[in-house]
């Protein structure tokens, strides 16, 4: 059945089934659902008493401005817009695509301590890089998505107890193409020795798994990582961030507009005015559209 999507509010209510496959489809990690983005979407603004205006209150509220990184249709919208105006690019680009896992411990404060000028570090190191690229030659075409995320260290070595306390840690995640091989990414990012400090990890991608990267990359949750090592060996497990520091993850996000988490690089369009000003019904349009070839 046709619809010219006029009324968002309207289709993400009579034909929500619709919406998610589509959007599931393209980005199969994006875990986006309608019925539980709403529900979240009202969790925060309950949470964040006096920040309700950096969320919009109803789906067509996308269509009016852009909004602050803790609300949740903010992010479904970006999912949109990737699978829509990103994702066809990736799956187009002749040479390999690579994901960047990018943090550094040195970027980590105290939760109680951290504002929005926290994701000021990676966007420096990534935009460095970047630079460095075209100045090499290349011509990288990359999508970066800064997260933040809850990391507590735990070292019992030799029954020393070393505890971190409760930190966050902004990261970069970047899909990139346009560069040969990791190793000239690895040069640039500076992570070929010369920084001990920054984890990251750079992975090989088949063009088939894109659309999987992107969602992953967008999925945007408060998660808290136990660091820990124990008999020589080191773990990792994720667990439920404690209330007060979600409200502080929910309050630092609420301030970091969308548009500041998100960034385009070397596309043929200016995605990142694009992406500000481009109505939600035209979205929902290009991916149920899309899903009929």
């Amino acid at each position: 059945m046709y619809s010219d999507f006029s009324n968002v509010d309207d289709e993400f209510t009579i034909r929500p089934a619709l919406i998610d496959a589509a959007v599931n489809r393209h980005l199969p990690n994006s875990g986006f659902g309608i019925a539980e983005i709403a529900g979240e979407q009202e969790r925060r603004r309950r949470r964040l008493k006096g920040m309700t205006s950096r969320l919009h209150k109803t789906w067509s509220g996308l269509d009016i401005g852009r909004r602050g990184g803790a609300c949740r249709m903010e992010w479904a919208r970006l999912q949109a817009f990737l699978a829509t105006e990103i994702l066809p690019v990736f799956q187009a680009e002749r040479g390999p695509l690579f994901l960047i896992k990018l943090s550094d411990k040195r970027w980590r404060v105290p939760f109680e301590e951290a504002t929005s000028a926290v994701f000021i570090s990676p966007a420096r190191e990534v935009h460095k890089a970047i630079y460095s690229l075209r100045v090499k030659g290349y011509r990288p075409c990359c999508l970066t998505s800064y997260a933040l995320t809850g990391v507590i260290e735990f070292d019992d070595e030799d029954n020393d107890d070393d505890y971190s306390g409760e930190l966050f840690e902004p990261r970069a995640y970047i899909l990139i193409g346009g560069v040969p091989n990791e190793n000239i990414l690895s040069a640039v990012f500076g992570m070929d020795g010369a920084c001990l400090h920054a984890p990251f990890k750079i992975v090989p991608l088949p063009k088939s798994d894109a659309g999987k990267v992107l969602g992953y990359a967008t999925k945007m949750r408060a998660e808290t990582w136990w660091d820990f090592r124990s008999l020589g060996e080191k773990y990792r497990m994720w667990v439920e961030m404690n209330p007060q520091m979600e409200l502080a993850w929910l309050r630092i996000m609420a301030e970091t507009p969308i548009t500041d988490l998100v960034e385009f690089e070397g596309f043929a369009k200016p995605l990142k005015l694009q992406f500000g000003l481009e109505k939600m019904a035209m979205l929902l349009n290009a991916l149920i559209e899309t899903g009929k070839g």
